[in-house]
């Protein structure tokens, strides 16, 4: 899965009218919305269509636990995931070996079975898969029990692993449903009874229940969660340790280093920088290829300090990690370099002299991901995403733009008074954001905006000005992206 993103949230119901304001943050890919068991559905193809809902705290369940939801089987896919939190990674329920069947998996405590052949094509169904949280686990179609396993032995808590859970697919790279999903609930207890007749409510022990009745491609409601605060609360609680974000498919790799965050890899962006010491003005002209040369850069979050090493494709004869303010004495051991790093500052690494440098810029673990009014951003039907215009585009009403992981293609984007941009950790956006005459405008995220695509000659009001250029502006904030 390449990872296309919008923000869903509940910001507005199907006839437009403003919902309870419980945002909560989520990613969306490709599906349709089609009439459900209860209201709307959303309707995934099979091959790229999926709701990436995160690695959220309130989803990291290692006890007693319930997923369930309604489905409609479209062909016979094998193992196509309906909820999953991460590639066999920790808990998970999808179409078993048949395609048409239920697997039920609890990495951590042993639980890997399946019911065969209950989930007929083209007919709503009801399947749950419940866990007691010590030795039983049980299947359920349309409310009755079809399959049991006992654990012969307890095994322990279901591991918790930092993953996304996904909808329609297994929240990493695969496992993609085909057909049509309804009133999604994970509940952190063990049911055995259940309301087929009835809309699915929350209680104090729901912490996922999606509806999709919002009837439009742009917002989800987590009816489990009952404030904003709550919803943003459990987005951005979790942190164990940096939190890192994947390189979409296709971007340019830097090679000459392998970095390492706290033992965790972390992908290593190409750039061009100047490859001399002193910057020549080209106005309205590209700089000299020749005078340019390949660097590295990577981006994570973090909170305290983090160890970082760095393996290098050449031999190592001496490093300097700057700024030296910071007095960071790398240790050297063969082509090995590592440090800690105790304070959220941007850092360069250089290796045998100043060229090929490798630049890293740590964030603080982000408080304030986007709530109330959300603009989406999806390549396939977006406003704001496609192949670079001859002209420049504005943002109209709401005022708030939104890419999510994966690459975005904008070409010149015009930003008015008051406008938001959100880039989230793990998008690379190209183009270039301008404004003139405006204020309160606010860019921000963890994400990457990427000039490289717009000519320096280009005439359609920044001439050589870079990804972003504000003239007679005031209170323009830019904060956290690279």
């Amino acid at each position: 899965m390449v990872g296309i993103g919008v923000v869903l949230s509940s910001v507005f119901n199907a006839a437009g009218l403003k919902a309870a304001d419980n945002d909560i943050a989520l990613s969306y890919e490709g599906a349709a919305w089609v009439k459900g068991k209860f209201g709307g559905a959303l309707q995934f193809d099979g091959s790229s269509g999926c709701i990436d809902c995160g690695d959220q705290k309130q989803l990291s369940l290692t006890g007693a636990l319930t997923l369930e939801a309604w489905v409609k089987r479209s062909g016979r896919t094998p193992y196509s995931v309906i909820i999953g939190k991460g590639k066999d990674k920790t808990y998970q329920i999808d179409t078993g070996s048949s395609g048409t069947g239920v697997r039920f998996v609890l990495i951590g405590a042993f639980v890997n079975f399946e019911a065969p052949d209950v989930i007929p094509e083209g007919t709503w169904v009801h399947i749950a898969a419940a866990y007691d949280g010590k030795n039983t686990a049980r299947i359920y179609v349309n409310g009755k029990e079809v399959k049991t396993q006992t654990i012969d032995k307890a095994k322990g808590e279901v591991k918790d692993v930092r993953v996304s859970l996904g909808i329609g697919y297994n929240g990493e790279s695969g496992g993609f449903f085909n057909g049509a999903i309804d009133e999604v609930r994970i509940t952190k207890k063990c049911l055995n009874s259940f309301e087929l007749e009835k809309v699915p409510a929350a209680d104090a022990d729901t912490v996922l229940l999606l509806h999709f009745d919002e009837g439009g491609g742009i917002v989800l409601k987590n009816a489990a969660l009952g404030s904003a605060d709550a919803a943003a609360d459990a987005h951005n609680s979790r942190y164990d340790g940096p939190t890192l974000y994947s390189m979409p498919a296709g971007q340019p790799v830097f090679d000459g280093y392998q970095l390492k965050i706290d033992g965790q890899p972390v992908p290593i962006y190409a750039c061009r920088v100047s490859a001399v010491p002193f910057n020549q003005w080209f106005p309205g002209y590209q700089r000299p290829l020749e005078q340019t040369e390949l660097a590295g850069f990577s981006y994570w979050d973090m909170n305290g300090s983090v160890k970082i090493e760095v393996t290098s494709q050449q031999s190592v004869t001496d490093v300097v990690v700057r700024p030296l303010s910071l007095g960071i004495k790398p240790n050297v051991d063969g082509n090995k370099i590592s440090f800690e790093l105790n304070s959220i500052a941007p850092v360069t690494v250089e290796v045998n002299g100043y060229h090929n440098a490798l630049h890293l810029f740590p964030n603080p673990a982000q408080k304030d991901v986007p709530k109330g009014k959300i603009f989406f951003c999806n390549t396939y039907q977006c406003n704001y995403c496609s192949p670079i215009q001859d002209k420049v585009r504005v943002i109209q009403s709401p005022n708030m733009i939104y890419f999510g992981p994966g690459v975005h293609d904008v070409g010149i984007l015009q930003l008015k008074s008051g406008d938001t941009v959100y880039i989230a950790g793990g998008a690379v956006v190209y183009g270039c954001f301008i404004g003139f005459n405006a204020t309160n405008i606010r860019v921000y995220g963890r994400g990457i905006l990427d000039g490289s695509r717009i000519e320096r000659n280009d005439q359609r009001g920044i001439g050589g000005f870079g990804c972003l250029y504000f003239r007679n502006c005031s209170k323009i904030t830019i904060e956290g992206i690279v």
